[in-house]
């Protein structure tokens, strides 16, 4: 593995990262940078928001991209956006407890 391809693939996602982070509100709780062994030039972007659809529709709008969504055994459902931005491949999503019985 080429150590100076690796860092230059870290640094282009931690760029994009840093252009998510000055675009997308609400801020989003947390943002990771993966070069996984298995791919380690080509960066991907996995931004999560706590608890938040309504933030999630925002990014979406903000991104240009379509949220998606399926159910988890557990009742929760998954929403997501996929996209790329300049070049790297990020996943935006939240998850949401099932509504309660009584609503």
């Amino acid at each position: 593995m080429n150590l100076d391809d690796h860092r230059a693939a870290y640094q282009a996602g931690h760029d994009v990262a840093g252009q998510l982070l000055a675009l997308l509100m609400p801020l989003p709780t947390g943002i990771t940078v993966n070069c996984p062994a298995w791919s380690p030039y080509e960066p991907t972007i996995d931004v999560r928001l706590h608890r938040d659809l309504p933030g999630l529709e925002a990014w979406a709008a903000a991104l240009g991209a379509e949220l998606t969504s399926s159910r988890h055994g557990n009742g929760r459902t998954h929403w997501s956006l996929t996209t790329e931005v300049n070049g790297i491949p990020v996943e935006c999503w939240t998850l949401l407890d099932p509504p309660d019985a009584g609503e």
